[in-house]
């Protein structure tokens, strides 16, 4: 049974490699940015009981793909709009999946509503196994610097 015990353990020792991160069969691709957004009077405008809220049906996202501005639509996905609103904590906060098909500074417009759309400019990580966005701007103002592995920026927004 020791024999056993320690052949196994050796052979785990063995499987296992440094080299593992650039492992070509994994990848990891976050794209996401994570907003609050509150009114004026600090009521959360993402949580439906809130008179005046940011309707999720209405809440479109644009790419800006080789200069022309296209609405983004995947019926196959499990967020179609590359967008999703959850419930954390007390507040409701809106995941937004971030255009990340150009090399430099990608654009991303999120429309609010027929009235408000807000630009969203990103730069991306890249790498062979890994994509994530490093900074973001919110209407041309840096609002996320320096996002590491494995995390997803976040804004609150007062409209």
């Amino acid at each position: 049974m020791k024999k056993l015990l320690i052949i196994l353990t050796i052979t785990t020792f063995f499987a296992c490699d440094s080299k593992d991160d650039n492992d070509v069969n994994s990848f990891y691709l976050n794209t996401d940015i994570d907003f609050s957004v509150f009114n004026a009077d600090g009521e959360d405008l993402l949580n439906p009981e809130t008179p005046n809220h940011l309707d999720e049906s209405q809440i479109k996202l644009f790419y800006v793909v080789n200069g022309v501005t296209e609405e983004f639509f995947e019926g196959n996905l499990d967020y179609p709009k590359n967008i999703r609103i959850l419930k954390k904590g007390k507040q409701y906060v809106i995941g937004v999946g971030l255009n990340h098909s150009e090399n430099g500074k990608s654009i991303t417009y999120i429309q609010w509503n027929e009235k408000d759309t807000d630009t969203i400019e990103a730069t991306f990580a890249r790498g062979k196994t890994f994509i994530y966005p490093k900074d973001v701007w919110l209407n041309g103002k840096l609002v996320s610097e320096g996002t590491k592995r494995f995390d997803s920026p976040y804004v609150r927004l007062t409209k």
